[in-house]
């Protein structure tokens, strides 16, 4: 896909995002406009219930806005199907969650193995997952599985460049690791945020 705005990977304008309570709307979002730059790092920080993860819904397709437009690496989102928006989470978005949703049986590299287009030829999906595991020291744990990993090399075991919300944070050199990778590390040079409640602060990025 090329960018219709070229160096913007997010645009949004006139965003409005409201959710019905006891029968009358709870605006949740209001964006005049906002534009996130390739390779950009930011954190989004707020209270509980302030929007950040509708946000992130939003800007992953998962939802369609009351109001607005929103692009994604030069994709108009609201215009499309449900159908055309899960391909595109597939193909361009990255979540790290606090809880990072590994499932419990795979090991490490079955896992990373999940977010990889089902297309992709067998050999091309081991060396990615080489690469990836080696960007953040997990080389040598690709066939342990979630419970023989501590909480940090599992949160790592489930990054991937793109639009994110803070894991149980890796340490030491595994956390200067992850953090070149969202640094525009990512080679089609992918946005990456943090989520924060309020009070706390991302370790990397800019409010």
């Amino acid at each position: 896909m090329n960018p219709i705005h070229t160096g913007v990977m997010i645009r949004m304008e006139h965003v409005t995002q409201a959710f019905a309570v006891n029968g009358r709307p709870l605006p949740i979002l209001k964006i005049p406009a906002w534009e996130v730059k390739r390779g950009e790092r930011l954190a989004i920080i707020g209270p509980s219930g302030s929007g950040k993860s509708s946000l992130l819904h939003l800007l992953s397709g998962i939802q369609k806005p009351d109001g607005g437009t929103i692009q994604v690496d030069g994709l108009e989102l609201t215009g499309l199907p449900e159908g055309a928006r899960d391909k595109f989470r597939a193909e361009k978005v990255g979540y790290i969650f606090q809880d990072f949703h590994l499932i419990p049986s795979l090991t490490a590299q079955q896992n990373v193995e999940l977010v990889l287009p089902s297309a992709m030829p067998k050999r091309e999906k081991r060396t990615r997952i080489r690469e990836w595991m080696e960007a953040v020291g997990m080389a040598d744990r690709m066939d342990h599985r979630p419970a023989q990993l501590s909480r940090g090399a599992a949160a790592a075991c489930g990054d991937r460049p793109g639009t994110d919300q803070p894991a149980a944070a890796p340490s030491g050199r595994r956390a200067d690791r992850v953090a070149r990778l969202r640094d525009g590390g990512s080679p089609d040079g992918a946005a990456a945020g943090s989520l924060c409640p309020g009070g706390q602060h991302a370790d990397y990025g800019h409010a």
